[in-house]
């Protein structure tokens, strides 16, 4: 509590500071007849917690925006480095890229949905985006969207702790071709991008082809130092310290998520009222499995591919009708280590692979009935084969068994899973200032939930006066298991699909030259679907026979988050964004997330074609297990900070623009997260790395 006041007296001497200077600055640029634009201040519209266009302060949702703007300044490089900027948010950027929201991670980010311009690019074998490179470039991103918390009652299953939308740039934003290419030292990272996009008679284009290489982070024996993995323990789910790892040669070398090579295609062509999208995605990785092995190297990769095609129609001013199909297919392989136990060698027959196709068709009806009413249903249906089935063979070096042995692993049987849903919302404007939102919708599948769900929401929003608003909003949602957690052969227990309420309470303040944002939230989940393992292994394959993905109960999170952005003059502006949660299972088990997650910086404009941007972020005390004599384990203080700095530089020749970039300035330990466990840390090291485009 200490903590969260010394923070609140902080952003008040903030807000006085911005209220004080900015308004004299603003008062003078008013006079002088400057554009409101320089003050990057407007309130934004949002298209993903409605599917309908309306403004943040109205959605019936909490709904953060992180514009293109911010995405230049920020220097990021990927889809992770931006979103560890969004109030509340937790990346762990190397070995899996996990997303932990609110107190909770996200195993292979299952839990949450990832759109791009409205079209999901999850998959139901893992339910997720495993790594954060499976994602478009980020010079194509005109928005990102972030809806958070459940929202099953318009988009379905998978957005159970909220919704990634990636909103591309349109053609005529580009209006010719821009190339990139990008490096940074420490992870020795290589990235190049073609950016195509005009306005054409009929519509726009817009083309995007990227290449990804990374030689991973690396390191050694002496950056082993003090490395823990704390485990699941106990059949009463108390997390356990584990064993400590042992240290790594000096010759190994090992490292954590390697990409090489990966690509991604992405086009989208506007044509009167149709719209085609299209997008295909390779990657290849290598990642660490676990430093108590030796030759822990397992290389995967990743085939993705979507083509989806919209139609929208108007009839009148007040009713129109979208319908889109889209067919989509998927494959993972995954090949194994070298060795899997230190003396013995495995030598793998054959590879897990995960496979997946299908076509889906969805039909929206939006209208506005009397000026009040402002009315969204539609029905959707999606039909997907899977598998074929998996197995992966482990052969047991004869010198050190005597005999062979064999493992295999049915990850699923060739299926077909089912969905079909419909869904109901009303916007119901009672005044000018006072909007209701209720919502209802009912999804049913045959393979991995059998049987259906209703998931309503409801929101009440008061727009008190021009620059304070309030909202409460409640929202519900379910995440069907994943296909591999459901029926793998080890690792499949999960049995039902979790159930989720949320309760949301928000204040903010918009004007010109501040926005400050409140939230209180309330997380309750029914059947948590996480990982636990209780140690039991077999005598010969030393697989954990009861480890894998079950359902433990009841989870609870309560919280609030702050966020704040105001501009001191018209060269800086400074933000901060603060999450406190109170998270546990099962009545008072604590769950491995931080309970403060923090991100402050500051934009400086030094010229019209130069910028910077200072970021600090990090979390605290996150729960690590128990001690010998059950007392909790917490990592306190500042245990996890990362400061980065970008300096960025355009129109040099009126064509040419540069960015520089540092990561982790400080070269602190960081965090690699785990499903199940906190997992590790490890040095981190120093990034320093740099971006040049051209257009033409």
């Amino acid at each position: 509590m200490k903590k969260v006041l010394i923070l609140a007296a902080v952003l008040a001497v903030f807000y006085g500071v911005v209220f004080g200077e900015g308004f004299q600055q603003y008062a003078q640029a008013e006079a002088e007849g400057i554009s409101e634009e320089i003050w990057f201040m407007k309130i934004p519209e949002v298209v993903t917690a409605s599917k309908a266009k309306e403004s943040i302060n109205k959605a019936p949702a909490i709904v953060y925006v992180v514009t293109r703007e911010e995405i230049k300044l920020s220097g990021a490089r990927s889809l992770a480095e931006i979103l560890k900027r969004v109030p509340g948010m937790r990346i762990s950027v190397r070995e899996t890229s996990l997303l932990g929201s609110r107190g909770f991670t996200s195993d292979q980010n299952d839990k949450f949905l990832f759109l791009v311009d409205g079209t999901p690019i999850t998959n139901i074998m893992q339910d997720g985006t495993y790594n954060f490179i499976d994602m478009p470039n980020l010079s194509m991103v005109e928005k990102i969207e972030v809806v958070k918390g459940p929202a099953s009652t318009l988009w379905g299953s998978d957005a159970t702790f909220g919704i990634i939308n990636i909103i591309t740039k349109n053609g005529s934003d580009i209006e010719g071709v821009k190339v990139s290419a990008d490096y940074s030292a420490g992870n020795n990272q290589a990235t190049g991008n073609i950016l195509a996009g005009r306005k054409i008679e009929a519509g726009s284009y817009l083309f995007s082809l990227t290449y990804t290489e990374s030689g991973g982070y690396s390191f050694g024996a002496a950056q082993n130092e003090g490395n823990t993995v704390y485990q699941w323990g106990n059949e009463k789910d108390i997390i356990q310290s584990g064993f400590v790892n042992p240290p790594l040669t000096e010759n190994m070398g090992a490292r954590i998520l390697d990409y090489s090579p990966s690509f991604e295609l992405y086009s989208k062509l506007s044509l009167g009222n149709y719209t085609l999208k299209g997008r295909v995605s390779y990657m290849a990785q290598k990642y660490l499995w676990n430093t108590n092995y030796e030759y822990k190297m397992t290389d995967a990769a990743m085939k993705h591919m979507y083509l989806e095609a919209e139609r929208s129609d108007n009839f009148g001013d007040n009713i129109s009708l979208a319908t889109k199909v889209n067919a989509h297919g998927l494959e993972y392989e995954r090949g194994l280590p070298v060795s899997y136990v230190k003396g013995v060698t495995w030598v793998a027959a054959d590879i897990e692979t995960m496979a997946e196709m299908g076509f889906s068709a969805e039909s929206m009806l939006s209208a506005s009935v009397a000026d009040i009413h402002r009315i969204v249903t539609g029905v959707k249906f999606s039909r997907i084969n899977i598998g074929p089935d998996t197995r992966i063979e482990y052969l047991p070096d004869m010198s050190d068994s005597g005999n062979i042995g064999y493992l295999y692993v049915i990850t699923l049987k060739p299926a077909i899973d089912n969905t079909i849903g419909v869904y109901l919302e009303d916007n119901i404007d009672v005044t000018d200032r006072l909007s209701l939102v209720g919502g209802l919708s009912y999804e049913y599948n045959d393979l991995r939930e059998i049987g259906g769900n209703i998931m309503p929401r409801a929101a009440v929003i008061l727009q008190a006066t021009d620059e304070i608003s309030a909202k409460y909003a409640y929202n519900t949602g379910y995440g069907r298991p994943p296909a591999q957690k459901k029926f793998g052969r080890y690792f499949g227990h999960a049995q039902k699909s979790e159930k989720i309420q949320e309760h949301d309470v928000q204040l903010m303040f918009n004007n010109k030259l501040i926005n400050v944002g409140f939230t209180g939230f309330n997380y309750y989940i029914m059947d948590y679907l996480t990982w636990y393992d209780d140690g039991t292994e077999d005598p010969v394959t030393h697989v954990h026979m009861n480890a894998g993905h079950y359902n433990k109960g009841v989870a609870i999170s309560n919280g609030i988050e702050l966020s704040a952005r105001g501009n001191l003059s018209r060269d800086l502006s400074l933000y901060g964004n603060y999450m406190y949660a109170e998270t546990e299972i099962n009545g008072g088990i604590p769950v491995g997330e931080p309970k403060h997650v923090y991100n402050i910086g500051a934009d400086w404009y030094v010229t019209r074609d130069i910028s910077a941007n200072l970021n600090v972020n990090g979390f605290v005390d996150m729960y690590h297990g128990k001690s010998a004599d059950e007392r909790d384990l917490y990592w306190s203080g500042w245990q996890e900070q990362m400061v980065d700095l970008t300096v960025v530089a355009e129109n040099i020749l009126d064509r040419f623009s540069v960015t520089v970039y540092g990561t982790n300035l400080l070269n602190n330990k960081v965090h690699v997260g785990m499903t199940g466990y906190p997992g590790y840390t490890y040095l981190g090291g120093l990034s320093i790395g740099g971006r040049i485009s051209a257009s033409f």
